[in-house]
């Protein structure tokens, strides 16, 4: 759950706009948040990096460029030679494999916290595509399963479970990335939309229709919540609104599409299978007043965000 209101955030943002000259190349930053905790009191270095990585790389995709170079900052309770060295072998053997290069990283130790954290950075040349970020009207909804929790909301996780621990607290995000780049390259590219679906969960989708438009997802048995989200919804005493908007409940990525011709929806769904994920057609894009409307597969109720 975000403790940055949205009018810090936008301000944030302004403020960064009145540097810019429109010749930067893409970029963008993130790390893995409050999940660092269970990561480094359980030692899974290697699925830490894979969120951080997740992220970020995640993120370039929905910003639709491909990344060229990796920088990073490990932050450490205390020195620890093989969780460093874990950490950096799991970039170099990840960047390896997409062409990024490392170009710097730092190293520190703060000895009043009780939580890893790794910050990457990456920078791309060139977008692959400059298309507005918009779900459109006729859109069909293809949702990607999650990993589970991926890499936020653990402010609520450890409120309602406090020192207690899941194995699905330190299972690692998954990384879209590749499916997406390869998306992007067709020459017949024909997305509108996409989110990660982190902090804010869906209701994020909100901002990527205008007024008139609504978000429509309807329950899908094939991409159903994990079971440790029942399992937090309980507990926690949550309603289905607050899980929708704090957690992704079994999907992590939402792309939005037409149906320009026989199979296009179906194309983008085999990408993904292709890449190992488990994807499917979760809604569409209709007309409406600015919501995200959920069949929720908690209950037989349409909740609206």
């Amino acid at each position: 759950m975000s403790i940055i209101s949205e009018a810090t955030k936008e301000k944030t943002l302004e403020l960064i706009r009145e540097t810019q000259n429109g010749n930067e190349p893409p970029g963008t930053t993130d790390g893995m948040g409050n999940k660092g905790y269970y990561h480094w009191m359980h030692r899974t270095f290697r699925n830490a990096t894979f969120d951080a990585l997740a992220m970020v790389l995640n993120d370039a995709a929905v910003k639709r460029f491909q990344a060229r170079y990796l920088q990073n900052h490990i932050m450490v309770p205390k020195e620890d030679g093989e969780a460093i060295i874990e950490i950096v072998s799991t970039l170099a053997e990840e960047c390896k494999k997409r062409g990024i290069a490392i170009i710097s990283g730092e190293t520190s130790y703060h000895e009043h916290s009780q939580e890893l954290e790794i910050s990457v950075s990456l920078i791309g040349d060139k977008y692959l595509d400059r298309k507005p970020n918009r779900f459109e009207i006729g859109d069909y909804l293809i949702g990607v399963e999650s990993s589970g929790l991926m890499s936020n909301s653990f402010t609520e996780i450890r409120k309602i479970y406090g020192d207690e621990f899941r194995k699905e607290f330190v299972e690692p995000t998954f990384i879209y990335y590749d499916a997406i780049i390869n998306l992007l390259k067709r020459p017949d590219g024909f997305i509108n939309g996409m989110a990660h679906i982190t902090g804010g969960a869906f209701s994020k989708l909100a901002k990527l229709v205008g007024k008139n438009t609504d978000v429509l997802m309807e329950k899908n048995s094939y991409l159903k919540p994990h079971d440790v989200f029942y399992e937090i919804k309980e507990r926690g005493k949550l309603t289905d609104e607050e899980m929708y908007k704090i957690f992704n409940c079994g999907v992590g990525f939402v792309i939005s599409a037409p149906r320009r011709s026989k199979g296009d929806i179906e194309e983008i769904i085999a990408e993904f299978i292709s890449d190992g994920f488990r994807a499917a057609s979760i809604g569409k894009v209709v007309q409406g007043n600015g919501n995200v409307r959920i069949q929720s597969s908690f209950s037989e109720r349409e909740i609206v965000l």
